[in-house]
């Protein structure tokens, strides 16, 4: 769950591996739209990069390998108002 603005949104996002290419390709699906969303990531060691058309992700994981923080920013010329944002993905072991 992500908090944004005062408000909250739910995704799933199924990941898979291309061993060919050595990236994770994801589709996000979001409470708030019913259209998936296209990722990719790379991982190199405790950083992280995850992009999609526009705009890109880098962050760095904590040593125990739960807080993902980094942040959002958009492909030069395509900037607005919201394109760019810090984020934390935390890591929450569920049964």
């Amino acid at each position: 769950m992500c908090t944004f603005l005062a408000s909250q949104f739910r995704s799933l996002e199924l990941i898979g591996y291309d061993p060919s290419t050595k990236i994770f390709s994801s589709y996000v699906y979001f409470n708030m739209g019913g259209v998936p969303l296209r990722y990719q990531w790379n991982v190199q060691g405790d950083i992280v990069t995850h992009w999609t058309e526009g705009s890109k992700y880098t962050g760095t994981f904590s040593e125990d390998g739960t807080i993902l923080s980094g942040g959002w920013r958009p492909e030069g010329g395509k900037e607005g108002p919201e394109d760019a944002y810090d984020a934390t993905m935390i890591r929450i072991d569920g049964e």
